[in-house]
C-alpha cells in the first residue's frame, strides 16, 4: 500500500525484442521485455520516453475537466471506471514508475562509482524519469515489496476498471522479474 500511496504523490510530477501486449478500455500497453543489461536497459528507457509526455497531456485534459486524478475522492469515484482518460492516465504514470524501477534494479547491481558514472553519463535521459544524482535509490526488496503491495491491493481501487486492474498486475508482475545480476 505504502507504494501504491507514494505513486499517488508521485502524480503530481508529471523494446527491444517481444512484447507483453495489454489491452485497457481501448489503449493498448506494450511492455517490452526485461532488460538483462545496461544497453537494453537504455534502449527501452529511450523507447519508452514520450510516456512521460503521453502521461501528461493526459494530465491536463482530466484537470480540464475538473478531475485530479491523484486525489482521494477520483481514486474512490466509481465513475471514473468510464473514463478512458483517466484509465490510461494511471496506466501510463504506472509504466513510467515500472521503468523507473527497473533502473533501480540495475543501479542496484553497480558500485558506488558505476553508479555516479551511469547517472552522469545517461543524466539528461534519467531526468525524463525523474532520477538525478540526488534521488534515493529504491533497494530491491523495496521494489519487489512494493509490486507485491499493488497487486494485492489494486483490485480495492474503485476507479479502476477491470481491464486497467489487469494492466496493473502485469505491469507490476513485469516489475517483479528482475534479470539484472551483479
Amino acid at each position: 500500500m505504502k507504494r501504491l500511496l507514494s505513486f499517488f504523490g508521485a502524480v503530481g510530477l508529471i523494446a527491444t525484442a517481444s512484447a507483453n501486449v495489454i489491452a485497457c478500455g481501448g489503449y493498448v500497453v506494450e511492455l517490452p521485455i526485461n532488460p538483462a543489461t545496461v544497453e537494453e536497459l537504455i534502449s527501452v528507457l529511450e523507447e519508452k520516453k514520450s510516456t512521460f509526455t503521453e502521461a501528461t497531456a493526459l494530465l491536463k485534459e482530466l484537470l480540464k475537466e475538473g478531475i485530479n486524478p491523484s486525489s482521494i475522492v477520483e481514486m474512490a469515484n466509481e465513475d471514473n471506471k468510464s473514463n478512458s482518460s483517466f484509465q490510461k492516465f494511471h496506466i501510463k504514470a504506472l509504466e513510467i514508475n515500472a521503468y523507473k524501477d527497473k533502473t533501480f534494479q540495475y543501479i542496484n547491481t553497480l558500485d558506488e562509482e558505476g553508479v555516479s558514472t551511469f547517472l552522469t553519463t545517461n543524466a539528461v535521459l534519467l531526468e525524463t524519469y525523474a532520477i538525478t544524482e540526488e534521488t534515493e535509490i529504491i533497494p530491491n526488496d523495496e521494489i519487489e515489496a512494493g509490486a507485491d503491495s499493488v497487486i494485492a491491493n489494486i483490485f480495492n481501487v474503485k476507479s479502476y476498471s477491470s481491464s486497467t486492474k489487469e494492466s496493473v498486475v502485469k505491469i507490476f508482475e513485469w516489475v517483479k522479474t528482475n534479470n539484472f545480476t551483479s
